[in-house]
């Protein structure tokens, strides 16, 4: 028999052949071990959901309740498997996708909370739900002990009710400290603003605390992150339309550093910088709040890339990057002609690639590298629209 190591990393090359670990589960104890670590370690569920066995019985037994059970229920009688309880210790990353449900059953909240009870190792948590407002937050109620885990990265899209929000950030939220990647809401991040306020703390739970830890961040709350005196460390950073105007204001009088080793910039506008008469030097001002910048995504639309370039805010904001390798637009921007795109690199010295939506296949983009005359097809390997979290270099290949 080879080492377990080996054999887990063997196992781990068939993690997208789910027919073959299924099958491997059968084989023996040791290699149900195994495969269930695999398995397990990516979970998806989707609330309020009948599970397939459920579904001709008359049975009400949700997704959520069928896989809690599975965490839970001890072994068959004579049964040689341990208890179930292993699975649990494998899940790493816990994704519940309510997006296509307009309401969540309170029970299927309860049903929540059993679970993450059970996951001691998880480090990823992504929730959402675009439906009704959210009167949930994870580990709320007093009945449930705190969370076993750790967690180093949280995505919440959801709309919820305030004073869960407030639960959230005072409760769930301060117990995170290890934090590296972290995606909240609007709501949930005017409750981590208002510490200071006694209708805002929830009795028994301390202050939130921003770990120094936090690498990624989409927010529209950036003065609270940095009044933290934590962004030191980002390398990641998305903002909300409601943020750009702070960004404007960082940029003008930018204190000492305080994004200092942001590598990716994700943005719905244009920053505004000030004009070389009015300041005497924005390019001393923008490198001095971002030194170190190498990408910059673009959420808006422009008309073409040569009315993009002609903006006096663009072409005082570009010029201001020393580091700048890539633009991404990820809205719609035409590219009309060759010359919008020489002009561009020669603006910008540093400037190795501009990529654009290809507008006759709105899912792909292409990127145009300096000194070539056609654009390569570009493939990420991601989600669409979690492109500005990744690795630039190393998550997209161009063809």
């Amino acid at each position: 028999m080879l080492p377990v190591e080996l054999l887990l990393q063997i196992f781990e090359q068939l993690h997208d052949d789910r027919p073959t670990l299924l099958n491997l589960l059968l084989v023996s104890h040791h290699f149900s071990q195994l495969s269930e670590s695999i398995l397990y370690a990516d979970v998806t569920l989707k609330p309020a959901r009948l599970s397939s066995s459920d579904s001709h019985s008359g049975s009400r037994r949700t997704v959520l309740a069928c896989f809690a059970e599975s965490l839970s229920s001890p072994p068959s009688s004579g049964s040689l498997r341990p208890h179930r309880n292993r699975r649990g210790s494998t899940v790493k990353r816990l994704f519940i996708d309510g997006s296509d449900i307009p309401s969540i059953a309170q029970a299927e909240y309860e049903q929540l909370d059993l679970i993450l009870t059970k996951l001691p190792h998880l480090q990823s948590f992504h929730f959402i739900h675009l439906g009704s407002a959210v009167r949930w937050s994870p580990f709320a109620t007093s009945r449930i002990t705190a969370p076993p885990f750790q967690l180093t990265r949280l995505i919440f899209n959801a709309d919820i009710h305030l004073s869960h929000a407030s639960k959230m950030a005072h409760g769930f939220l301060a117990s995170q400290t290890k934090l590296e990647h972290l995606e909240i809401g609007s709501i949930i991040e005017e409750a981590l603003a208002s510490t200071n306020s006694d209708s805002a703390v929830v009795a028994g739970h301390p202050s939130p605390v921003v770990p120094s830890s936090l690498r990624i961040l989409e927010t529209s709350a950036l003065d609270f992150f940095l009044d933290t005196g934590k962004t030191s460390n980002l390398t990641h950073l998305k903002l909300s339309s409601s943020a750009g105007s702070r960004l404007d204001t960082l940029i003008n009088s930018p204190p000492p550093g305080p994004l200092k080793n942001l590598r990716v910039l994700s943005t719905s506008r244009t920053p505004h910088l000030p004009s070389m008469e009015s300041s005497g030097s924005p390019s001393a001002i923008a490198t001095t709040l971002l030194p170190n910048l190498e990408y910059w995504e673009l959420r808006s639309e422009w008309v073409d890339l040569a009315a993009f370039l002609q903006d006096p805010c663009v072409r005082r904001f570009l010029v201001a990057l020393p580091r700048l390798r890539g633009i991404r637009f990820s809205a719609d921007v035409a590219v009309p002609s060759r010359e919008g795109v020489v002009e561009t690199f020669e603006s910008v010295l540093g400037l190795k690639f501009i990529e654009v939506r290809v507008r006759r296949k709105r899912e792909a983009f292409e990127r145009y590298y300096r000194g070539e005359e056609k654009p390569r097809l570009v493939q990420w390997r991601c989600e669409e629209e979690t492109e500005w979290c990744q690795t630039w270099e190393h998550d997209a290949s161009a063809s």
